[in-house]
Formats: structure tokens, sequence, C-alpha cells
């Protein structure tokens, strides 16, 4: 792959982080990508129809131990992270990566944001490796977990999007296609080598995939934290705040019952009960950001399309207004 030259290089300096058990290589398992895969198409499919988030739609996104097969010598207790040590590397915090130097480019100043986008992130990493003279490191690119968020069947176009200005080189491996594994390693001029004790730093861009549609969890990737209801030319407006939890980007909806709503608002005497009568039939919402329907139940699932709201993480609160159609009340 080429070159491309986007990003500065981070700094080096000595950063000493050996490992004592030396190094085990992170293996990802092909059945793991082939259910995430699945489970992403099908997450995408519900919200496309406006149906509400369930258990179903749940992807493992990269907390996973990896098991212990009876017979094979325990590894390392580890978790399937988007990228991890190699061959003689050692990777600074491989198993916090929220902890890593998160990104991502403003492309109209050519600064950076300080923290990834939806659709891309840039990441500077420190490595070591595990020998006393300077030597070659690997990092194994993991293109099926966040913030990466690419489905197979994984393609040269991907890796592609990977932007680096140092001497790397990005190779698939052998089962990539259907893995999503690559490997980024120096090129071999001694430049980017490292030691035990002498750091590099890593730093590379990358555009990306669609984060997955997760449901909700409190405290774990989101939750709607207030639902409130006025008048908006006599037809109901609904405002929702969401919040996320990961630090990655994800998609989302937001579900509230409608009837729950407006008995409440009832009953501290928000509204009236003419606005009461009139606003729960209503089936059909419309707003800037997002639109909705209301199901069994008074049950109301908003959805968002505006490609500014359309990804929640721990970064960014979101408010979503909706306002009930006067077309799409139930007579």
């Amino acid at each position: 792959m080429s070159r491309r030259p986007r990003v500065s290089r981070a700094p080096r300096g000595p950063s000493p982080s050996p490992r004592a058990d030396g190094g085990i290589r992170r293996i990802l398992a092909s059945a793991m990508r082939a259910t995430a895969g699945l489970l992403g198409a099908l997450a995408i499919v519900v919200v496309a129809a406006t149906a509400p988030s369930t258990s179903a739609d749940w992807e493992d996104r990269g907390r996973t131990l990896v098991p212990v097969l009876a017979g094979d010598p325990a590894p390392d207790p580890t978790v399937v992270a988007p990228i991890t040590d190699g061959a003689n590397t050692v990777l600074e915090d491989e198993a916090n990566p929220e902890n890593w130097a998160w990104t991502s480019r403003d492309t109209a100043t050519g600064g950076r944001f300080p923290y990834p986008g939806p659709k891309d992130f840039c990441v500077d990493l420190v490595v070591n490796t595990e020998t006393a003279e300077l030597s070659a490191w690997e990092l194994e690119l993991h293109l099926a977990e966040p913030p990466w968020d690419w489905r197979p069947p994984f393609t040269q176009s991907m890796l592609n999007s990977i932007f680096y200005d140092d001497n790397f080189s990005v190779t698939p491996a052998a089962d990539y296609a259907t893995s999503g594994l690559a490997y980024m390693r120096p090129d071999g001029d001694g430049g980017e080598y490292a030691s035990l004790i002498q750091s590099y730093g890593v730093s590379f861009c990358a555009e990306t995939g669609s984060p997955a549609y997760l449901p909700p969890g409190p405290g774990t990737t989101y939750e709607i934290t207030s639902v409130a209801v006025a008048d908006s030319g006599g037809q109901a407006k609904i405002t929702l705040v969401v919040k996320g939890y990961t630090w990655y980007f994800i998609g989302y909806t937001a579900t509230f019952n409608l009837e729950d709503l407006l008995d409440e608002a009832l009953l501290n005497g928000e509204i009236t009960q003419a606005q009461y009568d009139a606003w729960l039939p209503t089936k059909v919402w419309y707003g800037p950001f997002a639109s909705g329907a209301t199901g069994v139940g008074y049950n109301v699932t908003v959805t968002p399309y505006n490609e500014y709201v359309t990804f929640i993480n721990e970064h960014a609160t979101i408010t979503l207004e909706v306002t009930g159609s006067q077309w799409g009340v139930r007579a």
C-alpha cells in the first residue's frame, strides 16, 4: 500500500514497559467475526424499520475474554482490542484502548478534534519490543472492532483508508477477507525500530465503516436521561436527551412510552385534559434530526437520520426534538 502523508509523527522517547511473560500473539476467532458481522447487519435492518432495539441487536464490541480450550496452554488474560501487539512487540496499555490518544481530523483547519469521529479517527500509540537491541515491531489491526467498524468481506479499499507519514506498511493476514486482521510494520530501514527500553511513537489516521447500532444500557452504551412534552401549534413536541457511555461511536435509537409521559405531564399540571386526549392517538413523529412512530402499547421509537446526530459516544450528549403530525393521528 502506498504511504499517504496526512499526519505528523508521534514524539519518540524512552518509555520502558517491559513485559515479563513475553508477548503472546493475539488471535481473533473467525467465528466471532462472522457473528459480529451478522448481528450488525440485523441491527441495521431493525433500526431502518424503526422498531425498538432489543437484546438480540447486541454485538460483542471488544470486551470478550479469549476462551481457554482444554489442552491448550493458558493465554494471557486479555481482551480483543482494535489494535493489539504482534511478534516481538509490547503495546503500551493494550488492555485499555480507551486510554490511547484518540483524535479525529478537522479537515477544515488541518487540526484535530479531541476524540474519534463517527466515521474516522486518528490514534497515537507507544510501542516497545522485547529485545535489548533496536528491532522491528508489529501491530495487529482488527478491522471488525470499533472504532474501525468495517464489516466482512474485508477489502483492500479498507486498508487504503489508513493514512500515515512514516515508513510503515500494512499487510493483510491470509484470512483477512473474513477476519479483518492486518499487520502494521516498519518498512525495515531501522528508523522506526524500538527496543526494550527505547520506545517508538506510532501515529496514523483512518476512515472507517459505520458504527453498529446497539441497544440502550445505562452506564454501558447509552440511555435517555430526560423526556419532556410541550405544545407546538396544537401538536405535541417531544424533547429527548440521550447520553452516550462508550469511548467509540455507536448507533442508537430512543424509545419512550407516550402514555406514561402524558400521564405524568397531566398529573403535574403541565398539560390539559384536552391536550392529553388530542395527543395520545399520535402515530407519526417528525423533526429536523430524527423521526419516529408510535407502536404497540404507546411505545414511541425515535430514530436519528441527520448525519450530525446519527451516532453517539461519551463525548456527545444529543438532544432530539420530534413533533406529532396532524396527519398521523389515529381516529
